[in-house]
């Protein structure tokens, strides 16, 4: 009977753990429009959580290859390099935004389209895989909480001044 109860009491500690992480919001996802042509993309997005995480990864059907990237200032020059993962706090979460962290779409196989609007699935360590919807935006079209002076919108296949 107390190995039984033993079982049982870990089976609900793992069940209640597992729950502490299902509470990851995400909101606000968009990306800009791309020209045709164009072999890139960003997606960016703010994350809330109830615990601390770590974003891992994306996948979207819009492409096979969704990176996460930042940007770091190298002497002076602004670069984009790949990173293994984005730490989400529980009090402050993760905001994705130009100029900063973000999640890239490369080799696009079509434009990003005004209006249209696409699924991706975000990564994390605890939380798994969560689901949320993208919005594209016209290019430039920044929401006032994210802006930072900068534009990358159809320019953004070229990195308008960053290197990789």
């Amino acid at each position: 009977m107390k190995m039984r109860s033993a079982a049982l009491m870990a089976l609900m500690l793992s069940v209640l753990s597992s729950a502490a992480y299902a509470d990851v919001i995400v909101h606000d996802a968009y990306s800009f429009a791309t020209v045709s042509g164009t072999k890139t993309g960003a997606v960016f997005l703010t994350v809330g959580a109830d615990a601390a995480d770590r974003l891992i990864g994306a996948e979207t059907p819009v492409t096979k290859r969704a990176e996460l990237h930042t940007h770091e200032d190298d002497n002076g020059v602004m670069k984009m390099r790949k990173t293994d993962g984005f730490d989400v706090g529980a009090d402050a979460g993760l905001t994705l935004k130009p100029g900063g962290h973000h999640i890239m779409l490369l080799d696009l196989p079509q434009p990003l389209v005004k209006d249209q609007t696409f699924p991706l699935t975000l990564v994390f360590e605890k939380a798994g895989k969560v689901e949320t919807t993208v919005l594209v935006r016209a290019a430039g079209d920044v929401p006032a909480d994210h802006d930072h002076g900068h534009d990358h919108g159809a320019g953004h296949d070229d990195h308008a001044g960053h290197a990789h």
